[in-house]
């Protein structure tokens, strides 16, 4: 097994109490609103364009990464990473996410001691969304990352009753905070020209959407890579895996441009919970396409982010997921925002019974796993049930957990879903009672 808590200390400690490689190896862009952040955690700040015109390795290290950074090498905690600060805080012995990211990192750098602060420093990891174009309707996503929510909104209007969202995420259709034609275009050509002038540092290149292949921005940007020599590098793709025709034609294009090429199926929980969580997914559909790719040559994942309303039907998903352990990796993370969604807050009740069940599954599976996101995401959830939070996000989790009952109900009526024939009885009498 691999002993997160001893790399902490041999590894990370003398560098920094605080230290987190990600902030250093990992890049994530938003294109259409021209923001950026170094994990999925932190809400991502806007990238300066005049200073991107002025250094193109600034639309990575930003000034404001670069303060974190300074932060971090001092030991003091930027406040966008409260989610790892949050479980330490809550169990001392616990791995947050920093750990067991800066843990795998140690495949692109073994002194992380050389990390200073360059503005010129090259990510080995690159997350790119490029529009938000998606067939799908997911409940934890929004307009700005979905133009199938800003479809909703604009149809069916607001959500109403929702209090405590500082994000008024379903208030708004997501365009206040996008760039101007003239500025996307610049920042789409931008970041192409960082991604070619770092082709031979960068080792990973992840690409979002929306559903990035429905994206013309994200089959121009691949052709432009393939004019040169991209054989040091992993292409990743996160998908909803709803058109087997569309991944056909990527493979075929591009699976021997690249070192190799990573499939990542975007699922938490299967069935009718999976068809309510996610609107447009078809469980079947998605089972046979799933199975389609196992005899091509690719790394295939599924990421599962979790909202609190997915964990009740947790062990399920795992169970169904055992059958493909040997054959597919499993990326676990907890969902932040909206925050009203989070696991956090669930009443105890819920968490407690959700607890029991889980830890049980771990307890009669852990010889199975072993990788590092794996097990971290499934620990930071366990830590997260056992807290019996009042606050969350600065707000009272009387009113989240009002503000998600009111949201479930009317996302269910708005794309016709049945919350007692889904969920759990005790999860369904929450929210409808």
């Amino acid at each position: 097994m691999i002993d997160y808590k001893k790399f902490k200390i041999e590894v990370l400690d003398p560098i920094s109490p605080t230290f987190c490689v990600s902030k250093w190896h990992q890049a994530d862009f938003w294109l259409e609103t021209g923001m950026t952040s170094s994990c999925h955690l932190p809400s991502p700040h806007k990238i300066d364009l005049f200073e991107a015109e002025r250094n193109v390795q600034t639309l990575h290290n930003t000034k404001e990464k670069l303060h974190q950074k300074q932060l971090m090498l001092q030991g003091d905690k930027p406040d966008g990473c409260s989610n790892c600060w949050q479980v330490e805080e809550l169990d001392s012995d616990a791995i947050s996410e920093r750990i067991g990211s800066s843990y795998n990192m140690q495949e692109y750098q073994n002194d992380f001691t050389k990390l200073d602060l360059s503005e010129d420093h090259i990510p080995a990891k690159v997350t790119v969304a490029f529009e938000s174009y998606c067939n799908f309707t997911c409940s934890y996503c929004d307009a700005s990352q979905s133009s199938s929510w800003a479809t909703d909104l604009k149809i069916n209007g607001p959500y109403k009753r929702i209090l405590g969202d500082s994000r008024n995420t379903y208030q708004r259709l997501g365009t206040s905070n996008r760039l101007s034609p003239e500025q996307y275009q610049f920042v789409s050509d931008k970041f192409t020209e960082y991604v070619i002038t770092n082709l031979s540092e960068i080792k990973f290149i992840r690409c979002l959407g929306g559903e990035p292949l429905i994206s013309n921005v994200f089959w121009k940007f691949l052709n432009s890579l393939i004019e040169y020599d991209c054989s040091n590098i992993v292409l990743s793709i996160v998908t909803n895996l709803s058109d087997v025709t569309r991944i056909n034609k990527f493979l075929s294009k591009y699976q021997h441009k690249f070192k190799r090429i990573a499939i990542n199926a975007s699922i938490e929980t299967i069935g009718k919970r999976g068809e309510f969580l996610r609107t447009g997914f078809k469980w079947e559909k998605f089972q046979d396409n799933l199975y389609h790719l196992l005899d091509k040559d690719v790394d295939l994942n599924i990421i599962a982010t979790y909202p609190g309303i997915a964990v009740d039907g947790m062990v399920e998903f795992l169970n169904w997921y055992n059958q493909y352990r040997d054959r597919i990796s499993l990326d676990l993370y907890r969902l932040r925002f909206p925050n009203f969604q989070a696991i956090q807050v669930l009443p105890t009740e819920l968490k407690k019974i959700y607890l029991i069940q889980i830890e049980e599954w771990i307890d009669q599976n852990r010889e199975y796993f072993n990788t590092a996101i794996f097990n971290v995401g499934l620990e930071n959830i366990v830590t997260i049930l056992k807290d019996e939070c009042t606050i969350y996000d600065n707000v009272g989790i009387e009113t989240l957990q009002q503000s998600a009952k009111e949201y479930y109900k009317q996302y269910a009526d708005r794309h016709k879903h049945n919350i007692r024939n889904t969920f759990s009885e005790p999860l369904a009498n929450w929210i409808l009672n």
